[in-house]
């Protein structure tokens, strides 16, 4: 009997790892990106002047969704507008603003939910259909090496933390009513490999990433408990992505021989098809960090000798 319940749990065990590697939506063809975006959404989008941020902004244009695009840099941020609508944008709202400030982050979605409503109404109150806080202040350098840690640290967490924090509550009214078609608002957060494990020379992000995961998926359970449950949360945990941001921080401090880096169009497709799918997480790449997290509990000497190794000259 005691054999029968050991296989028993070795065999569940064995099921629920390879479905955390191998989900369907892994395993099989991926739909045109556009099936899985409503035409016509209305999607605020931060840290959208280069990198992944461009990059969603560009393919939520391309399947017809009235955009809003947030940045600091006022002249980088016209030329995504521009290209956005070359792309298909039903419209498109540029707003170069400091997230890091309440008043900034008020400013964003305010008149992201003025311009919605000029172009597009609000069916039942809802102003916003999708939020994504994609905005960051990178970071890669050794703590011993850091001239202020305090304050460097202060900095990464008012943008990196506070600000998502600020719009996600300026939001959250206009994401949680139901649209006409019962579907609910979505906050895209995005995250990092940084969030779930330490890792060398990026103590202050790490920081920043870990406190999201708490925050949201704290926050993600006052909401199911609310009596207006209305609006899902997909963290989006990223691994090595190649951006010009990537490659300019980690210059001369990253042995990228060892490290693939990978295609930022793709990663920011991943991340609208989780949005619209509503999945509580997503992971790209998918199988090459879910091995790390799977393992990292039993072995966390060795996968963290093994990183260790990877990121030395």
């Amino acid at each position: 009997m005691k054999c029968h319940v050991l296989v028993a749990v070795v065999v569940v065990a064995f099921a629920l790892i390879c479905w955390q590697l191998f989900p369907p939506n892994v395993l099989l063809p991926l739909p045109p990106l556009c099936d899985k975006v409503i035409n016509g959404q209305r999607v605020i989008i931060c840290g959208a002047s280069e990198g992944i941020g461009r990059d969603i902004a560009l393919q939520y244009s391309q399947c017809g969704a009235h955009i809003a695009i947030a940045s600091r840099r006022a002249a980088v941020l016209a030329e995504v507008k521009r290209e956005c609508e070359e792309r298909g944008a039903a419209s498109v709202l540029a707003v170069a603003v400091d997230l890091a400030t309440t008043e900034g982050a008020q400013e964003l979605i305010s008149s992201s939910v003025a311009h919605f409503a000029s172009v597009a109404g609000a069916p039942n109150h809802r102003g916003i259909d999708v939020l994504i806080l994609n905005h960051i202040k990178p970071f890669f350098d050794h703590w011993d090496d850091i001239e202020d840690p305090i304050s460097t640290t202060q900095k990464i967490v008012e943008v990196n933390v506070l600000s998502y924090v600020y719009l996600t509550q300026y939001a959250l009214p206009y994401l949680r009513a139901l649209d006409e078609d019962g579907l609910k608002g979505s906050i895209g957060v995005i995250s990092s490999q940084a969030g779930k494990m330490g890792l060398p020379q990026v103590a202050p992000y790490s920081l920043s990433k870990h406190a999201l995961h708490g925050f949201f998926d704290s926050l993600r359970l006052d909401i199911t408990n609310s009596s207006n449950p209305n609006v899902d949360i997909t963290i989006c945990v990223l691994g090595s992505i190649d951006t010009k941001n990537a490659r300019e921080n980690t210059e001369g401090k990253l042995a990228k021989k060892n490290i693939k880096q990978y295609p930022s169009e793709e990663c920011a497709s991943a991340i609208i098809r989780g949005v619209a799918n509503h999945a509580r997480e997503i992971y790209y790449p998918h199988f090459e960090l879910q091995i790390v997290n799977l393992l990292r509990p039993f072995l966390p000497g060795t996968i963290d000798q093994m990183i260790l190794y990877l990121l030395s000259e």
